[in-house]
């Protein structure tokens, strides 16, 4: 965890509070991207330095108001955004329903954020989200990633699993054949992850932890080094004890009390919730990417529960 939390505390809201713009009504991802102010064209242009092109290299333009999002060898194929999403519209007729879209770090990285018919999962009511994103940086490419939304507590589950791969990386973009195989690769892996997802809940809620163990567990993910600062020692004593009352005192982990699968959801408790009290202007947008490339902290208490 970052060194530079001084003072932690929890506030219930829905995942990714204040993001993105609501495209729920849109018929089209062209449509989508138009309510979210993201149907701007990337221009390549030439660099130039001391009044001349430095030959092998293009600037990626937005045309809406030439900002540069990055630079990038004459090599990298720019995928626009109406290009990226398109084939989201082969989901449309699966039940997939848009729900925000935005962007992250000034345009470099745009998402639109879609949704499943809920699920139930060890009784709980869970719904699968698609989280898809263009890179226009020469960083990020069309990308799939899926989380899950456990709604009694508006967490976000995402666990890393061998059944189901969590995210997938387009490969072919722009004809017709290939928008219905992406959008029938999407639904494949959503089904897949599911499946994996309701496996990992059964095998973790018959694994009991003793209070030593999770001891354990919570000093595993939260490490404290004897030769850090008092600074960083204070967090990661500040962090452990946080966790500690979001798994005594949340009440909807209690019916998983004393199970790895208890100890995990409250861990996600955390990695949605907490926040600090200083916020950062992008502090949310920090945890949306955490959840798009993985969340430290839930990979690291998935790793400790399952070695357990």
């Amino acid at each position: 965890m970052a060194a530079n939390v001084e003072t932690m505390f929890s506030v219930r809201e829905t995942p990714w509070h204040g993001l993105g713009t609501v495209v729920q009504d849109a018929p089209t991802s062209e449509d989508a991207l138009r309510l979210a102010g993201l149907d701007w064209d990337v221009i390549p242009t030439p660099v130039m330095a001391n009044n001349q092109i430095i030959p092998g290299y293009l600037a990626n333009v937005r045309s809406s108001d030439n900002s540069v999002l990055g630079i990038t060898s004459q090599k990298y194929k720019i995928v626009q955004n109406k290009e990226a999403f398109a084939f989201v519209d082969e989901l449309l007729m699966h039940d997939v329903k848009f729900e925000t879209a935005g962007s992250l770090e000034n345009g470099k990285r745009v998402w639109m954020l879609a949704h499943l018919p809920p699920e139930n999962i060890l009784g709980d009511e869970v719904v699968p989200y698609l989280v898809f994103t263009n890179g226009h940086d020469g960083k990020n490419a069309v990308t799939l990633t899926q989380c899950v939304n456990r709604v009694v507590c508006q967490n976000t589950l995402a666990a890393a699993l061998k059944e189901g791969r969590r995210q997938y990386t387009f490969r072919h973009i722009g004809n017709l054949e290939s928008k219905v195989l992406e959008a029938q690769i999407a639904l494949d892996l959503t089904h897949k992850y599911m499946n994996g997802l309701r496996s990992f809940a059964e095998e973790m809620v018959a694994k009991k932890i003793s209070r030593q163990k999770l001891e354990d567990i919570i000093n595993q993910v939260f490490p404290l080094d004897e030769e850090a600062s008092d600074r960083i020692k204070n967090n990661v004593i500040l962090m452990r004890d946080s966790f500690k009352e979001i798994y005594k005192n949340t009440p909807d982990t209690q019916n998983f009390n004393g199970t790895a699968w208890g100890i995990f959801n409250a861990f996600a408790d955390m990695a949605t919730h907490i926040q600090p009290l200083r916020k950062t202007e992008n502090f949310q947008e920090k945890r949306f990417s955490s959840f798009i490339d993985g969340n430290k902290l839930l990979l690291s208490a998935q790793e400790a529960l399952i070695a357990a």
